[in-house]
């Protein structure tokens, strides 16, 4: 349950930045309508302002071929008859022309003979913007040669006639502003009404998705109401009927192959049960195979004893003899064995039961180690070890929340280990010794036995499934993984204590664990 919360809020958080990125894409709308809008608008506002530009140029140079026709045959015959009022009156009027500043005629002998100029504030052209004071005062000069009437070669004064262009960049400026405004105002309302038109066709069923998909249920056993978008018809369909199609289908089949998985997930999980209790029954057979022999042992010493002392009763009851002394040692040596039988057996009982039913519940540790080394004692005697217990530190009343047969287990899995290699050692003095350890907080249980240690090469395998040192058919290679996989069961720890000298396994376990759940 824990993994689905995580991936719900991770996919909530992947919902939220989709949220944003709608809105963000509508804004992008905007910038880029605009932008795109923008730049037209300048660019056909350039393209007008030029073609302007030359339309300005040609009337300027219309203006100067009109003053070749008109004026100039007029101005010549009025110099050759040197009528100055008619020469001025005429250059008077071609000031009159709409740009013409300056008119000048000038005799044969280079002096002004009559000249005119134009008001500059009855014809300046103001801009809407005050651009008019940043153009600069500049002219076109235009000459005009003035020829002897009556002998053509000859000249007799020139016509000069200067044309302001500051004027007509206002009139292109002023042009072009207008045109930028008028543009742009209608750039900006195309653009607003195409967002409006996009924010009802497109944004709002996008947002529509992006809150269905947020708020689905993709967990829950039957799929949820379809996705639906509030769209006005008749109409045919689109790219936003094919997303919906799309998103109902897949919802659908994510509920169906969710079934599935959970279906499939519960049968491998029962599975992988199935077969890890297979594997701790086949460790358990193992292990009472290995201590067969043993436990046979230390349960025949006692029926030995029992049988003696029951056969000398029987023959003082066939002499009609009962001495009352033999009866009551017999009867204690007998209750002392039976007691000791009964004390294996119940341990034989407590290993064989089924861990992986068994509910977790306080139990004493000493206790538990006792009935543990009951059953592997007698192993570990018939092959010479000295078997030592010293659970001194652990009180009675210290209790762990446990499951007590997958614990025991996992002892008699270390200590048949410790035998195991014992053997293999033929040493002169071998011994095992169990300790127990315990502090406020976790519970210490050491296996040590006479060796020296494992090598690195095999320690870093050793919990490893299926891996082992014994001779083959000897161990299954799944002692040490299961008993690992027990202890982290119960959060606890097992390892290898490198430190030690002697080869030692270390049991941790702590004193607070859930209550009343079921070991798996």
């Amino acid at each position: 349950m824990e993994s689905w919360s995580h991936e719900e809020n991770i996919y909530g958080e992947l919902m939220a930045e989709e949220r944003k990125y709608s809105r963000s894409l509508q804004r992008r709308l905007v910038i880029t309508i605009l932008v795109a809008s923008s730049a037209l608008t300048t660019l056909f506002t350039a393209i007008s302002f030029y073609m302007d530009y030359r339309v300005e140029v040609s009337s300027l140079e219309a203006t100067f071929e009109s003053i070749q026709h008109s004026s100039v045959k007029n101005i010549t015959e009025s110099l050759y008859d040197f009528d100055v009022e008619s020469v001025k009156t005429q250059i008077n009027g071609i000031t009159g022309i709409r740009d013409i500043m300056k008119v000048v005629v000038l005799g044969e002998d280079g002096k002004v003979y009559a000249e005119a100029y134009a008001d500059p504030a009855q014809g300046a052209v103001l801009s809407y913007v005050g651009l008019e004071k940043i153009f600069n005062e500049r002219r076109t000069l235009k000459i005009y040669p003035l020829f002897n009437p009556k002998v053509p070669t000859q000249q007799i004064g020139v016509l000069s006639v200067e044309a302001s262009q500051r004027n007509m960049f206002v009139r292109l400026s002023n042009k072009a502003i207008y045109f930028f405004l008028t543009q742009g105002l209608k750039t900006l309302i195309v653009s607003l009404i195409i967002i409006w038109i996009f924010q009802v066709l497109v944004t709002q069923h996008m947002k529509r998705i992006v809150e269905y998909l947020g708020i689905y249920d993709f967990q829950a056993d039957q799929a949820g109401d379809p996705l639906a978008l509030d769209r006005v018809p008749p109409r045919r369909p689109d790219e936003l009927d094919a997303m919906v199609d799309t998103v109902n289908t897949l919802s659908t089949r994510l509920h169906y192959f969710n079934s599935r998985m959970q279906q499939q997930f519960h049968l491998k999980d029962q599975e992988v049960r199935d077969q890890r209790a297979i594997a701790s029954n086949v460790v358990k057979l193992a292990t009472l195979g290995e201590m067969a022999g043993g436990i046979a042992h230390e349960i025949n010493n006692p029926l030995h004893i029992i049988k003696g002392y029951n056969d000398i009763l029987v023959d003082q009851l066939g002499q009609g003899i009962m001495d009352r002394e033999v009866l009551h040692r017999a009867s204690l040596v007998i209750d002392k064995n039976t007691n000791r039988i009964a004390r294996i057996v119940s341990s034989l009982l407590m290993f064989s039961r089924k861990g992986d039913q068994e509910i977790f519940e306080l139990i004493s540790l000493s206790k538990l180690i006792d009935q543990v080394v009951s059953i592997t004692q007698p192993l570990a005697e018939n092959h010479g070890i000295r078997f030592e217990v010293d659970v001194e530190e652990l009180d009675e009343l210290l209790r762990v929340e446990c499951s007590q047969v997958q614990i025991a287990q996992v002892l008699i899995n270390l200590i048949n280990n410790a035998i195991d290699a014992i053997v293999d050692q033929d040493r002169a003095d071998p011994w095992i010794r169990v300790a127990g350890h315990g502090d406020h907080e976790r519970v210490r249980i050491e296996v040590i036995d006479c060796g020296e240690g494992i090598p690195d090469a095999v320690a870093t395998k050793i919990f490893e499934p299926f891996f082992t040192t014994k001779e083959v058919g000897k161990g299954t290679g799944l002692g040490l993984s299961m008993s690992l996989g027990i202890v982290e069961q119960h959060r606890g720890r097992l390892y290898l204590d490198k430190q030690k000298f002697n080869t030692c396994f270390v049991i941790e376990l702590p004193l607070e664990h859930q209550k009343t759940r079921k070991a798996s």
